[in-house]
């Protein structure tokens, strides 16, 4: 499919970047300003049923963005449904390195370098928390480095399909089902593992682990 423009609205969608748990993302272009974006799609079941709670999901992650609106967290441009109802966002495009392939080419980060980045980090934080967003997966697969003009080693926290929005719901411990707990483990606090009420005090403790991982190139935990 990637040799064959398929259209989408005022999209076109013209190289697939990746496909994961909520779906695929494409390489696309909107072709009335023409700028490129990457667009995240979410794609049927093996039955053709969209899931609900995905569908939540991809909604969350364009509104939990949206909201902060900090340069440091990627871009929301758009929000809408294919055709046959399918959901989609459209975000900037990103041109660079996830930080577990960052440090996976580098190795461990000097210390001036891994302050930067981090710095980085904590202010998207700092400006999430402000307006009560909570990432909750916070990890390296999550963050990009990107060379931005003359900053290089520009950061930009990604994928918060999973935030609680507690400007949204204030009083919800999650808006998925109880006894579920989403999140990646080897960055994840003891509370949210144990699928206590979280607060920003968990992607504090993701970031720490990030830390970790930035200075040493180890992940700070190796068992399953």
């Amino acid at each position: 499919m990637a040799d064959q423009a398929i259209h989408l609205g005022p999209f076109v969608l013209t190289e697939p970047l990746g496909e994961g748990g909520m779906g695929e993302v494409w390489e696309a272009t909107h072709v009335l300003i023409n700028k490129r974006v990457a667009l995240k799609m979410l794609v049927p079941r093996a039955d053709g049923t969209l899931s609900v709670e995905r569908s939540e999901r991809l909604l969350r992650e364009a509104q939990a963005a949206a909201h902060i609106n900090h340069p440091h967290i990627v871009e929301i441009t758009d929000y809408g449904h294919t055709p046959t109802g399918q959901p989609f966002i459209a975000m900037e495009f990103l041109e660079g390195l996830t930080l577990k392939d960052f440090i996976t080419r580098n190795g461990a980060i000097e210390y001036r370098r891994a302050v930067h980045l981090l710095t980085q980090m904590a202010q998207a934080l700092a400006a999430a928390h402000a307006k009560g967003v909570i990432h909750r997966d916070l990890k390296p697969d999550n963050v990009f480095v990107l060379a931005r003009g003359p900053a290089p080693d520009f950061i930009k926290i990604i994928d918060f399909g999973i935030a609680k929005l507690t400007m949204l719901d204030p009083d919800a411990r999650s808006f998925t089902k109880t006894g579920l707990v989403y999140g990646t483990p080897a960055f994840m606090s003891p509370e949210q593992g144990n699928g206590e009420k979280i607060d920003a005090r968990t992607d504090i403790y993701a970031l720490g682990c990030i830390a970790y991982q930035i200075l040493t190139g180890e992940a700070p935990f190796s068992g399953k």
